[in-house]
């Protein structure tokens, strides 16, 4: 998205229009991914016929991912490919030291922040959002 078109506030974004759900999105990432006959899931050796496709049937139906299984059985590095089925721009509360997500943030200042808003209750409010990029989000400032 542009960065122009992006919504600036937590109320701008939960418009039907800007809102975006994890699971949706995992669900279009992963069909757009299908058809480009991409790897889905790099890495991982020994699953292409049995859990890759029940993996791939369980994101495109939106249930719910239990992984089961002995040590090294690459359960964590299945996780981890998940994230290569989310956007890229993740929202973010502003000014926020942890990057908390705007639905339901957990450190107490964003909490207060959302609260004197009203955003919580109306998502017409004005708290003030940004827009992080994934690689971005483990980085360490100065």
């Amino acid at each position: 998205m542009p960065r122009a078109k992006r919504p600036q506030t937590v109320g701008a974004f939960a418009r039907p229009t800007t809102k975006s759900f994890r699971t949706e999105e995992l669900r279009k990432n992963l069909i757009a991914k299908i058809r480009a006959e991409e790897i889905i899931f790099p890495g991982i050796v020994g699953f292409e016929q049995t859990v890759i496709p029940q993996l791939e049937n369980a994101i495109l139906a939106g249930q719910d991912i239990i992984l089961l299984g002995e040590r090294g059985q690459a359960k964590s590095r299945i996780f981890r490919s998940l994230t290569n089925l989310l956007d890229d721009p993740i929202p973010k509360i502003a000014e926020c030291e942890i990057n908390d997500n705007p639905y339901d943030p957990i450190c107490q200042v964003c909490r207060t922040k959302c609260l004197n808003s009203e955003t919580r209750r109306s998502w017409s409010g004005s708290l003030e959002m940004n827009v992080i990029r994934r690689s971005w989000r483990h980085q360490t400032y100065p």
